[in-house]
């Protein structure tokens, strides 16, 4: 009678095992199938651009313009080192994510299991499979995947056991980790203490920890914490890229109006509000519990969750879908552990339908025969045909990843700002001169530069414009001058039916493309055609080619 009347028992947790192993691999192969049809992130190539200069032994942040933490570059830069130079190098990274987004499901199941049981944890993870916004943002090649797996991992450390200095250590081990991979972990860290303190207000005199206990274990996470970012600081100051760090991770990113300003005088208010209503349901949720430390862990893993998002929106100036990343899998910890409290029997299993309608969703609107990445391919592609890796090449935030620019800055949101406001000296049509640059992957340019560089470049195809001089139709018998910017090497284009080799160019045959310095020329053309003087390595661009 024992053995049967645990059997039940037995028998549910062989099927949550398997639950959490087939949702994980069902996770794994949806993430594999969306690689490619996803949108592309302009955030994605500028990662890809940072990680090969860690890749290629440049010095981090005096080098190579970045605003983020390094750990999440360190970690894939021999991955891109030994991929070498492919087009493809998206789709590769891509795929380099799924484990960090697998094991960042796995991490909540983990915390599931511990804290309340392998039913629980399934219908976690399904919820979270039933969230698109997810799933979508999961599996780009950001930071933002490895900063959500790593703060769940730090959660279930402070969670799945009993409180001691030994766990106080590796769970400031794991928050320095954090803070090495994204800044804004000082949000989670500041949501994950407002929780601590809700619940230990929250918690019978007699379970709360001594002042003692409070500050050996405070200066054991405080220990724990500085051991990853000294090591990363203390590398990167003995490359020479202190100061240049400084600026990117901290000075570069702390530029007061920007982002959210409208609505700023109500959004504290609230958020003050909000956390006393939390402060309340937590204290409500650990006195009706039965088991008083139980509660207290799990109602920390859910009001932490609770007060990053409060705290996110109330203060952040720039919001993004990916800052839900961390905060989405333990909410559905919260609603889960709720669903199985509070649900009839004839909805237990209604997680399930939910994850399949979620990643039905997911498909029709991504469906993986459909390549994104595409065209970011081919023009990566052009790009690395037609330039070495001595050679400059203008984009906005890095979209030829194996190219240096030849402005520092990347032109992402926060430099945008600074440059309308003058406090960055936008020099880039110098800079184009000054190192050469024959190639710009058109993306956002001010005004100014913009007007300049359609003044002096060519449009070839897939978004790339290269240096050269656009005659446009010319009649039989004419001169016309041009203007090179870039001295180099220079073909001439034609039409179809035109003859380059009967033209002469200052004054000699073409015969072949030839060295052009910086300054005037003249072309004398005996037929009617279009015409145009174009970087010679990338003449084979221009769409409307004939002979060269």
């Amino acid at each position: 009678m024992p053995v049967n009347a645990r059997w039940p028992t037995t028998r549910g947790r062989l099927l949550d095992n398997w639950g959490l192993g087939i949702v994980l691999l069902a996770y794994a192969c949806l993430r594999l199938a969306l690689v490619n049809s996803i949108p592309l992130n302009s955030d994605e190539p500028q990662h890809a651009h940072v990680v090969w200069a860690w890749s290629q032994g440049l010095v981090p942040y005096r080098d190579v313009f970045d605003n983020h933490a390094p750990l999440f570059h360190m970690l894939y830069a021999p991955l891109l080192r030994a991929m070498g130079e492919t087009s493809y190098v998206l789709t590769w990274l891509r795929i380099a994510i799924i484990p960090v987004a697998v094991a960042a499901l796995a991490m909540v199941a983990f915390i599931g299991r511990r804290l309340w049981g392998g039913r629980v944890a399934l219908w976690a993870l399904l919820l979270i499979c039933a969230c698109p916004p997810y799933l979508r943002e999961a599996g780009t090649f950001r930071t933002d995947a490895l900063w959500a797996m790593v703060w769940i991992a730090t959660v279930a450390c402070a969670t799945s056991g009993r409180w001691t200095v030994r766990r106080a250590f590796w769970f400031g081990l794991l928050l320095g980790t954090s803070f090495a991979v994204s800044m804004k972990t000082s949000l989670l860290a500041a949501g994950l203490a407002i929780a601590w303190v809700f619940v230990a207000a929250s918690l019978p005199r007699h379970h709360r920890p001594s002042p003692t206990t409070c500050l050996r274990s405070l200066g054991a996470v405080l220990g724990g914490a500085a051991i990853v970012p000294l090591l990363i600081v203390g590398w990167v100051a003995l490359r020479g890229g202190l100061l240049a760090m400084h600026y990117g991770v901290v000075a570069h990113n702390m530029l007061p109006g920007l982002g959210r300003t409208h609505g700023a005088h109500w959004r504290m208010p609230l958020m003050l509000l909000l956390l006393g209503v939390l402060a309340l349901l937590v204290r409500r949720a650990v006195h009706s519990a039965d088991d008083a430390p139980l509660s207290a862990r799990r109602a920390i893993v859910v009001a932490s969750a609770v007060a990053y998002m409060l705290l996110l929106f109330g203060t952040w100036p720039l919001l993004s879908r990916q800052d839900m990343l961390p905060s989405i899998p333990l909410l559905a910890l919260g609603l889960a552990g709720w669903w199985q409290t509070n649900s009839r029997p004839s909805f237990a299993w209604l997680p399930l339908p939910l994850a399949i309608a979620g990643f039905a969703l997911m498909l029709h609107r991504n469906p993986p025969s459909r390549d994104l990445l595409a065209q970011q391919r081919a023009t990566l592609a052009d790009v690395l045909a037609t330039t070495s890796d001595r050679d400059f090449v203008m984009d906005d935030k890095g979209a030829s990843i194996y190219r240096m620019r030849p402005f520092y800055f990347a032109l992402e949101g926060i430099t945008r700002a600074r440059i309308e406001r003058g406090l960055i000296v936008d020099d880039i049509p110098q800079r184009l001169v000054t190192t050469k640059t024959y190639v710009v992957w058109l993306g956002w340019l001010p005004v100014k530069d913009a007007q300049f560089v359609s003044a002096t470049y060519l449009p070839v195809r897939n978004g790339l414009m290269v240096a050269g001089h656009d005659f446009g139709l010319l009649g039989d018998n004419v001169t016309a001058p041009a203007h090179i910017l870039l001295p180099g090497s220079y073909a001439l284009a034609t039409g179809s039916g035109s003859d380059p080799y009967s033209a002469r160019l200052d004054g000699s045959a073409y015969v072949e493309p030839r060295w052009l310095p910086a300054g005037p020329h003249a072309l004398t053309v005996p037929r009617s055609g279009r015409y145009a003087l174009v970087w010679q390595p990338a003449a084979r661009l221009l769409p409307w080619t004939g002979e060269q």
